[in-house]
């Protein structure tokens, strides 16, 4: 996370994940130049798509890090 003037902000990457290993965010919570209702509704699809990939790839019986490494 990182405090800007106005509020927290969590930095993701293009898979919404953030810096923690399993944490995903998105929506108004994350850096971008956009906020509303719109945008952050995409962002939270986006995000639960790629929390489902992350999930299946480490339940998959050939899990390795480099599997999950994004």
């Amino acid at each position: 996370m990182e405090k800007t003037n106005y509020d927290l902000i969590i930095i993701v990457n293009n898979d919404y994940r953030t810096n923690i290993k399993g944490v995903f965010a998105a929506g108004d919570s994350i850096e971008k130049k956009y906020r509303q209702i719109t945008t952050a509704t995409a962002d939270g699809t986006i995000s639960a798509l790629n929390a489902i990939d992350y999930i299946n790839k480490i339940k998959a019986p050939n899990y390795t890090e480099e599997a999950i490494a994004g």
